[in-house]
């Protein structure tokens, strides 16, 4: 169960970047900050198939816990998120 893994890894004072009720959260220990809701993400609006929607929602959490290793500040996080577009390239 992943809830339990997280549950685990936070008891150790470690962090975590998930979602819950479709907002993105950064956890350590006890403490938790909500980063931004799922649907300020334009990258994941675009998405119509839940599927491809879900790898997405993967490669956005990898992201921020990349920056936040790197100590990027979650404003700074937040506004790289909600402002990243992907836009066709001209061929």
């Amino acid at each position: 169960d992943k809830a339990a893994v997280i549950e685990d890894h936070l008891q150790q004072r470690e962090r975590a970047v998930f979602v819950s009720d479709g907002k993105l959260v950064l956890a350590t220990g006890n403490e938790q900050v909500i980063l931004t809701r799922l649907s300020a993400i334009p990258l994941l609006n675009s998405e119509h198939d839940l599927q491809a929607r879900e790898i997405k929602v993967g490669h956005v959490l990898a992201a921020i816990a990349a920056a936040w290793a790197l100590n990027i500040s979650p404003a700074l996080m937040q506004a790289g998120i909600e402002a990243f577009e992907i836009t066709p390239l001209a061929v």
